[in-house]
């Protein structure tokens, strides 16, 4: 479901943005000269502050799953044998 709030975030930033630059440019008098930027600046500002309170009041996509697609990494790394061979720019150890 949150994919269907930011596609719907997305679409207004995208109008609001273009009306707020039409609001600065008539303040302005004329067309901004970097106008693109401009609008690339509004639209970064303002998808950033809707998109964390998106995060911030939509619930999680799976909140029933505990950890099922967690990847879980051995405690100690050290153990884990390396690699070696061609593939991996390893020389393989001499005994």
């Amino acid at each position: 479901m949150q994919f269907v709030y930011f596609t719907a975030a997305g679409i207004f930033l995208y109008v609001a943005s273009d009306w707020l630059l039409l609001r600065i440019e008539a303040i302005h008098g004329k067309r901004l000269p970097n106008r693109s930027v401009v609008f690339f600046g509004i639209i970064l500002i303002l998808s950033m502050i809707t998109f964390e309170g998106i995060k911030y009041l939509a619930p999680p996509e799976n909140s029933n799953s505990d950890s099922k697609n967690a990847v879980e990494f051995p405690a100690d790394l050290s153990a884990q044998p390396v690699p070696t061979g061609p593939l991996f720019n390893n020389p393989a150890p001499t005994k």
